[in-house]
């Protein structure tokens, strides 16, 4: 049988219900979809910040202890060249006190060599002029080698201005080959205690 008026309304009325319903639920499905989508990108955005942050930092940190290596290094260097220095300036003038040193047999070895290397200017400070100018003639050289006090501040020793060579043959220049020689053992000696770097980093480098 045919059906009514109202009954065609409710039939009507509940499709589109339904339609409405699965509107409204594809929708709901898409929205929840969507905000999953975002949710788990601003995680991602939100982990790729974490670490590149971190890395950052890491790296600031990094930067940081090697900063505070090099200078720790260049301050223990610069001690280490002090002391040495120091070190070598209290052997030079004990020397030219000729304490612990006979200052005057090795002056003449130095001026006997400078006799042996020919003619020209021996050069000496203002205190050891006499006795090189007796050590020249001692020598039999008085005739090729003239003695001259030094005008800089030679403090031991002399130098030789040769027609054919130069001879440093000065207390510096020996001391500083003494130094060459033996500037990593005696620094080896009186360093032997000064801590690692970690160690300076711990306390507070």
């Amino acid at each position: 049988m045919p059906l009514s008026l109202q009954d065609a309304e409710r039939k009507v009325l509940a499709a589109a219900e339904a339609e409405a319903r699965k509107l409204v639920e594809d929708a709901e499905a898409e929205a929840r979809a969507e905000f999953d989508r975002r949710a788990a990108a601003l995680r991602e955005e939100h982990q790729r910040a974490i670490a590149a942050a971190k890395a950052e930092a890491d790296a600031a940190l990094e930067r940081d202890l090697h900063g505070r290596r090099a200078q720790h290094t260049m301050k223990l260097l610069e001690a280490k060249n002090e002391m040495l220095a120091s070190v070598f300036e209290a052997v030079r003038e004990r020397a030219l006190a000729s304490q612990g040193f006979d200052y005057p047999r090795w002056l003449a070895a130095q001026v006997r060599r400078a006799c042996a290397k020919g003619r020209g200017t021996l050069y000496c400070a203002e205190r050891d002029r006499a006795a090189v100018e007796a050590l020249v003639r001692e020598a039999g050289a008085a005739d090729r080698i003239s003695v001259s006090m030094e005008p800089g501040s030679m403090r031991g020793g002399a130098y030789l201005v040769g027609d054919r060579l130069d001879l440093d043959l000065t207390l510096d220049a020996a001391l500083r080959d003494l130094a060459d020689e033996g500037a990593v053992d005696i620094a080896q000696r009186l360093f032997a205690d000064v801590p690692p770097i970690g160690a300076a980093l711990a306390g507070g480098g």
